[in-house]
């Protein structure tokens, strides 16, 4: 895991490291309020006390790689991190429903992370896609504690993500199923990765839509089948889970990158005019590497 460490932070062109010797505290129990009980592992350089902290949301594991990218790479460099697992993933109780309880799971989360005698006074969040989304569904909440936002290729609503120009998106939301459904179990995630072109190419010609997740994974999905029952761009189950509202409300410092080849989501309720509650943000769309943009933005100072 050093050697890679090494490599990803020479490649994303990070600072040096300030240690390689990190220690990871696993399956740290977050309680939400409904009993349910969330894993979290803490990364955190050996002998660091009370140092800044980096919180993490992910519903694609807290390990392996993604323990690497987001824990390890910022232990490293002086930061510790809490990787929580989502609800319903890697261990995490209650079932994952994508973007549903992603605003009070969060917060109390932080209310959890704010009681933790290794907690410094401040946060700030990291993430990508649906990482980034987590964090937008807690910006204005999550109080003065949270100091910045550091997001990639996201939105703080996905139904323009999962209805694109109006018309259901297919490939998009067929595609993260599939992954959703196979990530959990090594072989099958391996297997995913190899066949699912040719496992997912010909149910995008088929009908009807119910059906397909069903044929590509074996059984129904929940989620695939609630967003396809909410077309409208009013309906409530949507309007639960759009964030756009708030963000002229945080005060955090934000930077949100969007590399050049990631397909553009509604962002205008990104672009927040003068005078809004933002101390200091920056919109970066163009050709920076995602490792590298997380990696320089993170440390995106405030006035």
């Amino acid at each position: 895991m050093t050697f890679l460490s090494r490599l990803i932070g020479a490649l994303a062109k990070l600072p040096p490291a300030e240690t390689r010797d990190v220690i990871v505290e696993r399956d740290l129990k977050v309680p939400m309020p409904d009993g349910v009980v969330l894993l979290a592992d803490r990364y955190v350089p050996r002998g660091g006390e009370r140092l800044p902290v980096i919180l993490v949301r992910c519903c694609y594991g807290r390990r392996g790689f993604f323990g690497l990218i987001n824990g390890r790479l910022f232990a490293e460099r002086g930061y510790q991190v809490l990787i929580q697992s989502t609800r319903g993933t890697f261990g995490s109780g209650g079932q994952f429903e994508p973007f549903v309880c992603e605003h009070d799971d969060g917060l109390a989360t932080v209310a959890w992370l704010k009681q933790q005698p290794w907690f410094s006074g401040g946060f700030v969040t990291n993430g990508a896609g649906y990482l980034g989304f987590v964090q937008w569904a807690i910006a204005r909440d999550a109080g003065p504690e949270l100091k910045a936002m550091a997001i990639q290729v996201s939105t703080a609503e996905f139904r323009s993500q999962t209805y694109t120009g109006g018309s259901y998106a297919l490939d998009t939301t067929l595609s993260w199923t599939h992954l959703m459904a196979n990530q959990e179990r090594p072989l099958d995630t391996l297997r995913m990765l190899l066949t699912a072109n040719r496992t997912l190419r010909p149910l995008f010609f088929r009908l009807p839509l119910r059906d397909l997740d069903k044929l590509a994974d074996g059984e129904h999905t929940p989620f695939f089948q609630t967003w396809l029952e909410h077309t409208e761009p009013g309906d409530p189950y949507w309007k639960s889970q759009d964030f756009s509202d708030t963000v002229k409300d945080v005060t955090a410092a934000i930077s949100h990158d969007w590399p050049v080849g990631a397909r553009l989501a509604r962002t205008e309720h990104l672009l927040c005019p003068r005078g809004t509650g933002l101390v200091q943000g920056s919109f970066v769309w163009g050709p920076q590497p995602a490792p590298q943009s997380t990696g320089t933005h993170l440390c995106h100072r405030r006035k």
